[in-house]
């Protein structure tokens, strides 16, 4: 009961929490946040000892008051990781501990490897990657689910790509790769889980490619199978864009000739989700790997851009523009293949009195590249002439 009172409180702190804190204003030093800033200490002094209860209602109760905190508060535990790790230990390696135990548990390792910076837990990580790494291969798919998101964030953790780090990360690579691997291979598993999987995967290429090149050979084609699938290829798609944005610039080339002509196919697929990601990705490999990617490759993309260009959806319409000003830069030969037959669709969308904001802004960097690249019959005066006729002659 009070735990669930805390917990309710802390709820009804979270509005004061995501309004602007002025660090000058007089009047916020005694508000809750503040309050509840000076409490932090005491709590994980008292939950320390239930973490370790044989009950598992208490520590479940320790559990949600803690995820609560942390999405209240985020890096508020910085200063206490050593204190909340035992605790987590005793959940994930006790025999005792039921499922609902280990899922509470691995949710509140997600929340607080998700809200707090990657160097507090540094000195952790040989306890945590076993524990992790262990759940994931659980028989029960719902702790599996989880124990992927966990591997997903420790990954991002133990190589951030956005700021240096000094951390020894070679050392859990393989773990963290074979225990993924073993689960993206099922192929009787649940949809979570192999949702999951995939993402996990393309977290693990995205941050640790490089330390996995002979990997490579085995785990990409499975990304082609799952590309397949009518269930997985979305999944799959966003996660294809993560590793093809990694600054890692990981090796695609064993797996690009079959996976662009499947993502051509999806542009026409009457899924809107799954033609903004194609889009995305798409973008994102000819910016990265224009060498790679051939002019038979990109005429199956041509091919299916000119009913993307449109009003009716400004979108998808932004996507496709910004795709074909990533080939005017990168693969000037297919130029002349934009002039042919999309070229008109983005004159009828120019004059549409709907485009405006980011899809006016794509297009206008559209013509920019077009006029840079020097094109034949597509420099500024022809541009210009294009644009200018509808007004002079409206017939």
């Amino acid at each position: 009961d009070i735990f669930h009172a805390y917990i309710t409180l802390l709820k009804s702190t979270k509005p004061a929490a995501l309004t602007t804190v002025d660090p000058d204003a007089m009047d916020q030093e005694e508000g809750p946040i503040a309050m509840l800033q000076s409490q932090v200490p005491s709590i994980i002094k008292a939950l320390h000892r239930q973490l370790k209860e044989k009950s598992i209602k208490t520590r479940q109760g320790c559990f949600a008051l803690l995820t609560e905190l942390v999405s209240v508060l985020p890096g508020a535990l910085s200063d206490h990781i050593p204190a909340l790790i035992p605790g987590i230990q005793f959940s994930l390696s006790d025999k005792n501990t039921s499922s609902n135990m280990k899922i509470d548990t691995l949710a509140f390792l997600n929340c607080l490897l998700t809200h707090h910076p990657p160097q507090v837990f540094h000195p952790h990580i040989p306890m945590l990657v076993p524990l992790v790494v262990h759940a994931v291969a659980d028989p029960f798919y719902k702790i599996t689910s989880e124990a992927l998101l966990v591997t997903q964030n420790i990954v991002k953790v133990i190589r951030p790509l956005d700021s240096p780090t000094q951390f020894d990360f070679r050392p859990y690579v393989g773990d963290l790769y074979k225990s993924t691997l073993n689960r993206l291979m099922a192929a009787d598993i649940d949809q979570e889980v192999k949702e999951r999987a995939i993402t996990c995967m393309g977290q693990i290429i995205c941050n640790l490619g490089d330390n996995l090149s002979a990997e490579l050979t085995t785990c990409l084609p499975i990304f082609l199978d799952r590309l397949r699938n009518e269930i997985t290829r979305l999944t799959t798609v966003k996660a294809l864009t993560m590793i093809a944005g990694s600054p890692l610039k990981i090796d695609l080339r064993l797996i690009l000739g079959e996976a662009m002509p499947i993502l051509a196919s999806f542009l026409r697929k009457n899924h809107r989700a799954l033609r903004l990601s194609t889009l995305t990705t798409l973008d994102v490999l000819i910016q990265n790997y224009g060498n790679a990617i051939t002019q038979d490759m990109l005429n199956g993309v041509l091919a299916e851009v000119p009913p993307l260009i449109s009003e009716n959806d400004l979108h998808v319409s932004q996507l496709t523009i910004n795709l074909l000003t990533s080939m005017s830069r990168v693969h000037r030969s297919s130029l002349a293949k934009i002039g042919e037959s999309i070229l008109p669709e983005l004159f009828v969308l120019v004059r549409s009195p709907l485009l405006q904001g980011a899809a006016l802004t794509a297009m206008l960097d559209f013509f920019q590249a077009l006029v840079s690249s020097g094109t034949p019959k597509m420099g500024f005066r022809d541009l210009l002439q294009y644009l200018i006729t509808p007004i002079y002659s409206p017939t």
